[in-house]
């Protein structure tokens, strides 16, 4: 875990790394500007969570995965759904107090059926980390990247992607 520590800070979170996002994040507080007043020139109703949970998820996935879900028809609305609900679930899960941590019998019973859901949930997870891996090794391939050398095995390439 060293070494994707190393990799997290050395590479990832430099500031000048971080500031190469600038022009997203730009793009992205534009848009979303835009989307506001678009919506109450129109009379409808803003619904704020939504419009900065999809403002904060577009951010995050152009910075960490290179690409925007939400509004982006080329992702696919099937896709933008999945890392949605997927976040939802996530964020629900860990807002749980799980007696299975301090009860054995209780995992046993699950009567609230935590232990499937977190199963599941971590599926999907892992499912969706591997698709992102897929797309930019094969982006790599097609752009002439795709020598044969991985610097890192796919645990260790979902585990940062994780943090």
């Amino acid at each position: 875990m060293e070494e994707n520590e190393k990799i997290l800070h050395g590479h990832l979170l430099t500031t000048k790394n971080l500031e190469s996002f600038a022009k997203h994040r730009a793009d992205e507080s534009q848009t979303l500007v835009q989307d506001v007043l678009t919506n109450t020139q129109k009379g409808e109703t803003l619904h704020l969570r939504e419009i900065l949970g999809d403002f904060s998820m577009n951010n995050a996935t152009r910075m960490l995965l290179g690409k925007q879900y939400i509004g982006d028809e080329s992702a696919g609305p099937q896709e933008a759904k999945e890392i949605m609900h997927i976040t939802h679930e996530l964020f629900w899960l860990l807002g749980v107090i799980y007696l299975g941590y301090y009860l054995p019998l209780w995992r046993w019973i699950d009567p609230h059926r935590c232990e499937k859901k977190m199963r599941e949930v971590e599926k999907r997870i892992d499912d969706f980390h591997m698709r992102i891996i897929e797309e930019h090794r094969k982006k790599g391939e097609d752009e002439g990247d795709g020598n044969g050398k991985q610097h890192m095995d796919d645990v260790e390439i979902k585990a940062l992607m994780q943090v």
